[in-house]
């Protein structure tokens, strides 16, 4: 063979073998691009939970009262009773509206009539017919409120009782109370976690427990109705507390 001939061949020898290593890796994934390996490490270890509450109290100068008046009658028939109940509870109205009550602030809570019985050795007897009617009043001048009371009284009214002081609006006062009583389930849980070696991660749920506003409520008994016509009453407003009550639960590691 000659020279040439040899070279030729070896020439068609390496293109075939250049092209099947070509082939090959083009088949192969790392022909692609760079191959990236990730390890995702997923943590076993569980939370512990720890729960709290928190208190706050803010006290606050009461600005509105709220009070029932009422009147009441027995009488022989329930018309009579009636009657009775209706002509005095227009005076108290009439002295209400003379002291700048406004009418927006009188409501109408209960209406009844109905029999009264008695037993005697044990029989039923009818004594007569009662009726009642009761107004709930909102005050806003609190200065003006043992006035209002005396003229009440001695306008006709038999019954004043659930007197009541708050704030005409304590939502202000409330978010402030349940802000700090966050607080201070937080302070308590970072000292237990201190305690316990661990360390707070998350706040996981917190709960309003706080029930109603502020209200400080002050009965008053029948023998301050008979006093009340002779004497002048005052009235002690004082403070009430806004108070608000939260449970947090935590998360801890």
């Amino acid at each position: 063979m000659s020279i040439k001939r040899k070279i030729g061949l070896f020439t068609v020898l390496s293109l075939v073998a250049a092209i099947g290593l070509l082939t090959w890796q083009a088949l192969t994934p790392a022909a692609a691009g760079t191959t990236r390996r990730e390890t995702v490490v997923t943590s076993t270890e569980e939370l512990g939970t720890l729960v709290v509450t928190g208190s706050a109290e803010i006290s606050a100068t009461p600005n509105v009262a709220t009070i029932i008046v009422g009147v009441t009658a027995l009488e022989k028939t329930a018309a009579e009773a009636q009657e009775r109940i209706a002509a005095d509870m227009t005076k108290v109205q009439q002295v209400l509206n003379r002291l700048a009550v406004p009418e927006r602030h009188i409501q109408t809570r209960n209406f009844q009539v109905g029999a009264e019985y008695e037993y005697v050795d044990g029989k039923r007897n009818l004594v007569g017919y009662r009726a009642s009617h009761d107004l709930y009043i909102k005050l806003t001048d609190l200065a003006a409120m043992g006035k209002v009371l005396d003229a009440a009284v001695a306008s006709g009214a038999t019954e004043i009782r659930n007197i009541q002081f708050g704030l005409d609006d304590d939502g202000e006062l409330l978010t402030e109370a349940l802000t700090a009583a966050v607080h201070d389930a937080r302070a308590k849980a970072d000292a237990l976690a201190a305690g316990a070696g661990v360390r707070i991660v998350r706040v996981a749920r917190i709960t309003d427990r706080s029930s109603g506003g502020p209200v400080i409520p002050v009965e008053r008994s029948a023998n301050f109705m008979a006093l009340a016509k002779d004497v002048s009453t005052s009235i002690a407003v004082g403070e009430i507390i806004v108070s608000a009550y939260v449970e947090v639960e935590f998360e801890f590691k």
